[in-house]
């Protein structure tokens, strides 16, 4: 291969920076579950439920009271949109809410999932990746 414009040296760097950020992210994604979740679900602005994920024994589907049929998968492992007759489909597509502070919508419906942890004195309030 002739990169004239890649020194040895350059991939040296470019290859020490992805094992940086490699390292950096690791905690974010391979961390430790978090324990104490509560699932907040809320329509049009009021607070519909609250799920203590840790109370969960087995999965379940929990149909939202709104105009449009809108239905969550809750587990243990965390909390999710099932169903949804919004037209994209984005709320879906957002995945798995595992973490204090995942947040999905389902604008079209007007349902908003919050997860909320424990608070944990001892942690830092914000860490920026």
């Amino acid at each position: 291969m002739n990169l004239k414009f890649l020194k040895k040296s350059d991939i040296v760097l470019i290859v020490l920076l992805l094992v940086v950020c490699s390292v950096l992210l690791l905690p974010k994604y391979f961390g430790k579950a978090e324990s104490g979740l509560t699932a907040v679900i809320m329509v049009d602005g009021a607070v519909v439920d609250r799920v203590a994920l840790s109370d969960v024994t087995s999965a379940y589907e929990y149909t939202v009271p709104c105009e449009s049929p809108v239905k969550l998968y809750i587990s243990s492992d965390g909390v999710r949109f099932a169903y949804s007759e919004c037209p994209d489909k984005v709320c879906i597509n957002t995945g798995l809410l595992t973490r204090a502070g995942d947040t999905a919508a389902c604008v079209p419906n007007k349902v908003i999932v919050i997860l909320e942890g424990a608070k944990d004195s001892g942690a830092p309030d914000v860490i920026t990746y």
